[in-house]
């Protein structure tokens, strides 16, 4: 092209003597280009640790001389409990502790460090059951919910997490005998450790004289109380045991938050690609 216009412009000049022929004569410029889609802004992250949600469990056992069969049952079960919540809360950052209805007694698990029972300590099932076995049935006889579980909480402040659920599963076959705290007391006194009121599920598995199993007659009771108010279950602890823990766990899970990543912009959901290990990973939840 440069050649072309270097033959023609003498002649251009030689011909006429004004100047504009040759702007009449130049070919336009090009119209420019409009882009006909919008670039396209892709962002990645390197994920090192994902939002996994947190539970707390804390289970309350009667260690009174009639609860030998029912501690055996758990013990039996224990496998079915941790295995059925850690399917069902898949990712789930959490920790167990186990104390008695004997106010007078330490916590048998979970308490105290290099005694933590959690996702990532060893032989937790063997364990719990060897926690309950350290139990017992050698209690003073009064059965206490309340009074214990608050002084054991003071006493370890640490125990219940910030944003955690808390999980409270209890095992009795006899009416609860605190003294210090009433039920409307120890809701409270729990609460303020547990804020949301659905942050805190109790699972009760206790008698009923209704059923002739175990000396406490639920309806009416502080355990019924307090369990409705905590948006809780009861089982019946003469009940097939590993069904009862199944549905528990199973229960447990299903009010769990999925792990989650926070992005920091909303994206097109359907350019959203997950890679592990350099492999990408089909959708699903």
């Amino acid at each position: 092209m440069i050649r072309r216009w270097a033959l023609l412009f003498p002649i251009l000049l030689a011909g006429c003597a004004d100047s504009t022929l040759l702007h009449e004569i130049l070919p336009t410029p090009p119209p420019p280009v409009v882009a006909q889609t919008r670039a396209k802004h892709t962002e990645e992250f390197v994920v090192k640790e994902i939002v996994r949600s947190r539970a707390d469990i804390l289970w309350v056992i009667d260690n009174s001389g009639s609860m030998g069969s029912h501690q055996q049952d758990v013990i039996d079960n224990t496998s079915v409990f941790i295995q059925g919540f850690t399917q069902n809360a898949s990712g789930a950052d959490w920790k167990m502790g186990l104390i008695s209805t004997d106010d007078e007694d330490a916590p048998y698990l979970g308490f105290v460090p290099g005694d933590e029972m959690n996702a990532s300590t060893p032989n937790n099932i063997a364990r719990f059951q060897a926690a309950v076995r350290r139990l017992g049935v050698n209690g003073n006889g009064e059965e206490r919910l309340y009074d214990p579980l608050i002084d054991h909480l003071n006493r370890h402040p640490t125990f219940l997490r910030t944003g955690a659920m808390f999980f409270l599963i209890v095992v009795s076959d006899e009416e609860e005998q605190s003294r210090q705290f009433t039920t409307l007391q120890f809701i409270a006194n729990v609460r303020s450790r547990v804020p949301g009121p659905d942050r805190w599920v109790t699972y009760g598995v206790l008698g009923d004289t209704a059923h002739t199993c175990g000396s406490l007659d639920y309806r009416g009771s502080r355990y019924e109380d307090f369990i409705l108010q905590t948006l809780g279950k009861m089982f019946l602890i003469c009940s097939d045991f590993g069904t009862s823990l199944a549905e528990i766990a199973l229960d447990m899970g299903s009010r769990m938050e999925a792990p989650k990543l926070d992005l920091q912009n909303r994206p097109i959901l359907s350019s959203l690609k997950v890679y592990y290990l350099d492999r990408l990973l089909p959708g699903g939840p």
